[in-house]
């Protein structure tokens, strides 16, 4: 009788493991890197800022079966979640990345971006009439 319990436990915990093993095989993610960007915007040469420090920021979306997919990530979003987060006006030194996870049924992608947030320190305007 206790062969027959143990013969039926071990082959749940069989069952269980080879469902885990195929779970884990259809389950997969990639990662690529984009070419880091000096700054999100054109710095004319001579223009002051303020280093705000290092922020991130994200946009993601998901798909069904690889086929529908709900959206496309919004890097756009991305920095300015990035860019609000440090209440600034641009970000410098960006690097960005496109991340997706498979799993059996749905995917989601998501888009990071990390970068030092700058505010600009308006000039003085020089009076082109001196009096």
């Amino acid at each position: 009788m206790k062969e027959k319990e143990h013969a039926m436990h071990s082959k749940k915990y069989s069952t269980a493991a080879i469902a885990l093993i195929g779970t884990l095989l259809f389950t997969a993610c990639a990662s690529t890197p984009v070419p880091k960007l000096q700054s999100t915007v054109p710095i004319a040469e001579g223009t002051k800022y303020e280093n705000l420090g290092r922020s991130s920021g994200s946009s993601s979306t998901w798909s069904f079966l690889g086929l529908w997919m709900r959206g496309r990530p919004d890097v756009d979003r991305a920095f300015a979640e990035a860019i609000d987060k440090k209440k600034g006006d641009a970000m410098i030194d960006v690097t960005c990345r496109e991340r997706t996870l498979w799993f059996i049924l749905f995917s989601v992608t998501t888009v990071k971006v990390q970068g030092e947030v700058v505010k600009f320190i308006p000039m003085e305007k020089k009076d082109a009439r001196k009096k």
